[in-house]
């Protein structure tokens, strides 16, 4: 379905004037593709007939429970996404990029599917390239634009391909290997041959050595620790729609297929050389995640830290491989995903607020100086938020909702999400990434707390006059009706769709466990 409405959203667009109206209803079908998706994905099978799974297209593709709950919570957040690219859109006024944009998210949507899915070792390549790929343009889409973000798009975009390209090599040797020591591409047939054939010493030392390469690659793509300085430089750089997109969408994926490596091949991971492994790629994540953000002052940068240690966090969920790996993965990655939609949906309405700040001090104060070009400011510091929070205390209130989820204060779902890891974590015996987690749960509190305390504390150097000046403006240039509309969709995710999903979810706990069991 998506791939038949990608194509025609390709015929649709093809006039090369593309109006105001025009790319607004090409918002508006890509959001009606993902409805009837959601539809169709969860009519067409039904959770309690794939307790073992099913293999589609010649045991090309796995489809299992979890799958499809991981592809509806990517369509769900492609929706938002889509309500949140059209009041940005709407608010530059510029319908440049729009169409080549939309088409490239539909078609990184597709491939991250077809990824997630895959248990051919040709498909799987070819489907993580797709994705690659697709998210190389994204990050490069704004590269035409005269500003500086047009320079640091086609810079961080070069940067994106070289390095995840290197990734992609990792894996595609990692394959090889492991193809040239067993003759199979298909995982399931693989794992079978493993378990009857019982290689000798320097042939698991093959496998052993071909999977550290697919996972070192992996962990490349999704800038773990400590490999990650280039992605969150990459992170911080681009304009905040696309940080929105890459920052979450491309790990979900990863760190999913990963689950399904780790319960295909169960037996093959209890090796010591992948417990070293992920405990080297956990442990460092989450201390370089954790202490990482402390110095920072850039609110991009600082998220982009907290990013990853929650992939640590998610990665353990995996590595501890008991029977509720499966739910806490799901649970967590689910509140951490809608929670940071959120707040980067309010940052993007305070750079909405600050650049109409910079322009009313530049007309205010006639220094010409000051930059006025509403594409300019993309990397907030701290104290850039404090008089745009000081007179909207819709955004404060969303903001402090979603740290504090971060912190994992009770009862907000971020502290139920890391009560499930460290309970799964508990049960196989991992008694120290256990008692770091909480440690480094603690320092991220810190600069959350130090955030909220600047929002609460600081007094703005706006006097009441200049505030109503500010408001007439902001109420001029931004759809109020628009903003408010996402905050509320967000609001709901956070309230009322995490309980009814997790209570399906866990009403269908013993489909999965089956799953888990019987592979």
């Amino acid at each position: 379905m998506l791939l038949i409405g990608l194509l025609s959203l390709i015929l649709i667009s093809s006039n090369s004037i593309f109006t105001i109206k025009e790319y607004k209803n090409l918002i508006h079908i890509s959001i009606l593709i993902m409805l009837y998706m959601i539809i169709i994905l969860n009519d067409s099978v039904s959770l309690t007939l794939i307790n073992n799974g099913i293999l589609l297209f010649n045991n090309t593709f796995l489809l299992t429970s979890y799958n499809i709950i991981i592809k509806d919570l990517i369509i769900i957040l492609s929706i938002i996404y889509f309500i949140i690219l059209y009041n940005y859109s709407e608010y530059y006024n510029n319908t440049k990029y729009i169409k080549e944009y939309i088409l490239l998210i539909l078609f990184n949507i597709l491939s991250i599917c077809l990824f997630i899915d895959s248990i051919n070792s040709l498909i799987i390549f070819v489907a993580i390239e797709l994705q690659s790929y697709s998210l190389y343009l994204i990050t490069a889409t704004y590269y035409k634009n005269e500003t500086s973000v047009g320079i640091y798009s086609s810079k961080n975009g070069l940067i994106y391909f070289l390095l995840g390209s290197l990734a992609s090599i990792i894996i595609l040797f990692g394959l090889t290997i492991i193809y040239n020591q067993s003759g199979l591409i298909n995982l399931i047939e693989l794992n079978y041959y493993l378990n009857s054939y019982k290689p000798n010493n320097i042939e698991s030392l093959n496998y052993i050595i071909g999977f550290i390469f697919v996972f070192i690659g992996l962990f490349f793509k999704i800038g773990l620790a400590p490999i990650h300085n280039w992605l969150i430089n990459i992170y911080t750089n681009v304009p905040t729609i696309v940080t929105l997109w890459i920052s979450i969408l491309p790990k979900i994926s990863i760190l999913t297929f990963i689950l399904t490596l780790n319960i295909i091949f169960n037996n093959i991971f209890d090796n010591w050389q992948f417990n070293l492994l992920f405990q080297l790629f956990i442990i460092s994540s989450m201390i370089i995640g954790s202490l990482g953000g402390l110095p920072q002052f850039s609110i991009k940068r600082i998220l982009a830290y907290s990013g990853l240690a929650n992939s640590s966090y998610i990665l353990l969920s995996i590595w501890s491989n008991n029977q509720y790996s499966i739910f806490s993965y799901i649970f967590y990655i689910t509140q951490y995903s809608l929670t940071h939609f959120t707040i980067f949906m309010s940052l993007i309405f305070i750079i909405m607020y600050y650049n109409n700040w910079l322009y009313y001090k530049r007309i205010s104060s006639d220094d010409n100086n000051l930059k006025s070009n509403k594409n300019y400011t993309h990397n907030l510091y701290l104290s850039d938020i404090i008089d745009i929070i000081s007179y909207n205390k819709s955004l404060s209130i969303v903001i402090i909702i979603c740290l504090s989820s971060f912190m994992g204060i009770p009862p907000l779902l971020g502290f139920y999400g890391k009560y499930y890891i460290l309970i799964s974590s508990l049960l196989s015996g991992y008694w120290f990434t256990s008692i770091l987690l909480i440690l480094v749960s603690i320092i991220t509190a810190y600069y959350y707390g130090y955030i909220i305390k600047m929002i609460y504390s600081t007094s703005s150097k706006l006097n009441n006059n200049e505030l109503y000046k500010m408001n007439i403006i902001n109420n001029n240039s931004i759809n109020n009706n628009n903003y408010i509309y996402c905050y509320i969709i967000s609001i709901l995710a956070l309230l009322i769709i995490f309980p009814l999903l997790y209570l399906d979810i866990y009403q269908n706990g013993i489909v999965i466990v089956n799953y888990f069991n019987n592979i």
